[in-house]
């Protein structure tokens, strides 16, 4: 008996050290609640800590302090308001995409690497080889009510980036939605586009909820 709970003592030892540190960098409204205290930016937190939402889309930008990368947790209508901060980031989407092996086409390495979903907070970052250009570059395609909208997107340190500039049409600001998106990739003229994947929902997250 006394050694299987030394086992136990050890292992829940074990799986606190591993346990990820994140601070918060952003939020988009006041009242988040972590382990049952209101959050705030710079605030640390576990992988084991409970988060309580009050109302849907709220949102927190967050910093795995040891491999400093950066993570968006957000509250979905169809899920319960509370849940540990694991159960949230191994739920979302562009997390569990499928790594795609060396020997892969670059563009079906794109295609396999691009989530069926994300939330769209301020920028979506998807890395890419492929060449982008002038006369070499990847367009969006989505629906805005009754318009099929057509947009060239931003590509920045071998990554296309997606934002709200998405919204920009015309030297018109639409007003942010929730979308679903086409990618291909055109090569000098957009007659000669490269389908890449379609029906990739993004899902708008407001800055403010306040």
């Amino acid at each position: 008996m006394k050694r299987i709970l030394s086992l136990l003592l050890l292992l829940a030892g074990l799986l606190s050290i591993e346990a990820a540190t994140y601070k918060i960098l952003r939020l988009n409204h006041t009242l988040i609640f972590i382990n049952g205290k209101i959050a705030k930016v710079g605030d640390t937190f576990s992988d084991n800590s409970v988060i309580r939402w009050t109302i849907d889309k709220q949102a927190m930008q967050v910093m795995d302090m040891d491999s400093k990368k950066r993570y968006l947790m957000v509250a979905r209508p169809s899920e319960k308001k509370e849940l540990t901060a694991l159960e949230i980031l191994t739920r979302t989407n562009h997390l569990s995409t499928h790594a795609p092996g060396d020997d892969v086409e670059p563009f079906d390495k794109l295609e396999m690497s691009i989530a069926p979903a994300y939330d769209l907070f301020d920028h979506i970052t998807i890395p890419t080889d492929i060449t982008v250009n002038d006369t070499h570059y990847f367009r969006a395609t989505y629906d805005y009510g009754d318009t099929r909208i057509t947009k060239r997107l931003k590509y920045e340190n071998g990554s296309i980036i997606i934002d709200k500039s998405l919204f920009q049409v015309d030297d018109k600001q639409l007003e942010p939605r929730d979308i679903t998106l086409g990618i291909d990739y055109v090569i000098r003229t957009p007659a000669n586009a490269v389908f890449i994947k379609n029906n990739i929902q993004i899902t708008v997250v407001p800055e403010n909820l306040e």
